[in-house]
């Protein structure tokens, strides 16, 4: 039998709505009406609320809110004392109740696949994204990862695709449709949606958090303490150069897009020991960027992705080798656009360590090559 759970938010006046499945969630209670006012009442809080919903997510993907404002906080996650109990408590009151450690985890995209397979055993997973074959670590098939290739699959964040493996847990980032996570809540499924990392720090609140959540503290600990050892070890690769300006960069030839502050490429370039020259020109998150804005940015060295594509859409580092504008380019003149794998690339993860370490391999091998 899988561990029982349940959601509740903890205040006075409050009744409890009970969903199918195991869950509760307990809301702020409204005034008391009779008869058709009542419901009058209710469904007009609920469009209220629904539009008011709608109207921020709006705004949200327009770039009219700060990416801050929509990412959740961090909750906090306790082991009860003297039992197996979990909760997992956010600012405002909702507490989400573990009564036995989760055994049919699901990662709701690539990163949480990343994290996963470096704490749990396959075993304990129910299904993977289908993008975790190229967006993850499992691009890179290994010994570490037996069992994890022969997961079941589903395609996309959806309830159609996400009820049919009977979770008893759901990973998210907090831009994956939030209609969808309240569904599934709704479904009773334990839904924990954590903020995207904006520094390294975050990628190890990320691991703890998993680490007391799926009660395996010791793993993540351990997990945490070899990546810093290997932090410590790329520095000192670090050649003596002057700190190069960096710009992670794509474009498929209908237009470019750069990652500011408050991104994994800012984690990657500060781990490498490189400067984001998109951060420093005050962009924040990811924002398109022309060929002049590319021009005046001038970085020393650009990263791009080096993910196959057909002819009508050439790979990022073909496209700019063979922009005649950008001949002059400090980084195309002397040949520093560096491709790394797509889940090195793409990640939010602790992979992002791997992926500093091979940018690192490549600017020394370009340095030596000088």
């Amino acid at each position: 039998m899988g561990p029982t759970w349940r959601i509740t938010r903890e205040g006075i006046g409050r009744k409890a709505l009970h969903f199918k499945g195991k869950a509760s969630l307990t809301l702020p209670r409204t005034p008391d009406r009779t008869g058709g006012r009542a419901v009058k009442n209710f469904l007009t809080w609920i469009c209220a609320g629904s539009a008011l919903v709608g109207l921020f997510w709006a705004l949200r993907w327009a770039g009219s809110l700060t990416p801050s404002v929509a990412e959740p906080v961090w909750p906090r996650v306790d082991r009860i004392e003297g039992s197996a109990a979990v909760e997992l408590r956010y600012e405002g009151g909702e507490t989400l109740h573990f009564d036995t450690p989760p055994q049919r985890v699901l990662p709701g995209n690539a990163a949480w696949v990343d994290y996963l397979s470096v704490l749990l055993k396959p075993e304990r997973v129910c299904a993977l994204p289908a993008t975790s074959e190229e967006y993850s670590r499992l691009r890179t098939a290994n010994d570490e990862l037996t069992g994890w290739h022969d997961l079941p699959r589903f395609s996309g964040y959806g309830a159609e695709t996400v009820l049919p493996f009977e979770p008893d847990l759901v990973l998210v980032h907090a831009w994956q449709k939030p209609d969808v996570t309240a569904l599934l809540r709704g479904e009773g499924i334990a839904i924990v949606v954590l903020p995207m990392p904006d520094h390294w720090d975050d990628i190890e609140k990320t691991l703890r958090v998993l680490g007391t959540l799926l009660s395996v503290e010791k793993r993540a600990t351990t997990v945490i303490e070899a990546n810093r050892k290997r932090i410590v070890s790329l520095r000192r690769r670090l050649s003596a150069r002057r700190k190069l300006q960096a710009l992670s960069y794509t474009n498929l030839g209908s237009g470019g897009s750069v990652a500011g502050a408050a991104t994994s490429a800012d984690i990657l370039f500060h781990l490498a020991g490189l400067e984001n020259v998109a951060a420093k020109a005050g962009l924040v998150g990811y924002r398109t960027l022309d060929l002049e804005g590319l021009l005046r940015m001038d970085p020393d060295v650009i990263v791009v992705d080096d993910a196959h594509s057909d002819a009508i859409t050439p790979p990022t580092r073909a496209f700019l080798y063979a922009e005649e504008g950008l001949k002059e380019m400090e980084a195309i003149r002397e040949r520093r656009v560096i491709a790394l794998s797509t889940e090195l690339f793409t990640t939010c993860s602790q992979e992002l360590l791997t992926g500093a370490e091979r940018l690192v391999d490549e600017l020394n091998r370009l340095e030596a090559r000088r």
